[in-house]
């Protein structure tokens, strides 16, 4: 009997638990999910024409997604405070198939060794210290004796630059990245 009881007196909750419509935005890799983006989250991205748009997600829809930005302004106040107001609300309403890129953010694995940074500072600084010490004593500097050390300190800084190329600043859209809608 408590459990009919029990029953009886929540099943007129459920009406009130029902989702809001939104959809949920997959930002997927292959069959990787890579980002999610949902009522409420803040969202970066790019358009195809290249434009930054950032916002906070209000509704995503099967082929739309709505966002809000805010101008929010620093005011002094008479006795010296700081406040932060809103100044306006912006709405914003985009086209998915407009979405032509992300951020990559931080990725797992990138730091100053790998991506190359250290590799290019190194072989550019062991390369015009090289040059200038040989011009100072006199020397050629691509000359047969020398030309190895030159040779070694440009190797190192192309590859440090071909790894600062390789790793991406962008998550584009298209063959690698797919977007997908996860209707609720």
């Amino acid at each position: 009997m408590p459990t009919r009881f029990l029953i009886f007196l929540f099943c007129p909750l459920a009406v009130f638990c029902q989702s809001d419509g939104s959809s949920t935005l997959l930002l997927k890799k292959g069959n990787k999910t890579i980002g999610r983006y949902f009522k409420g989250v803040p969202m970066q991205f790019f358009t195809t024409e290249k434009m930054p748009v950032s916002g906070i997600v209000e509704r995503i829809s099967t082929d739309s997604i709505f966002l809000s930005q805010y101008n929010i302004r620093r005011i002094q106040t008479q006795n010296g405070g700081i406040l932060y107001d809103t100044m306006g609300k912006f709405n914003l309403q985009f086209s998915i198939a407009n979405i032509g890129s992300f951020p990559a953010g931080r990725q797992k694995g990138k730091n100053i060794i790998t991506e190359g940074t250290l590799l290019l500072l190194a072989g550019s600084g062991y390369l015009v210290l090289n040059i200038f010490n040989t011009t100072r004593q006199g020397d050629p500097p691509f000359g047969e004796e020398n030309l190895p050390n030159v040779l070694i300190g440009a190797g190192i800084a192309a590859t440090g630059f071909i790894l600062k190329k390789a790793w991406p600043k962008k998550l584009y859209i298209g063959k690698k990245y797919q977007l997908k809608v996860i209707e609720s």
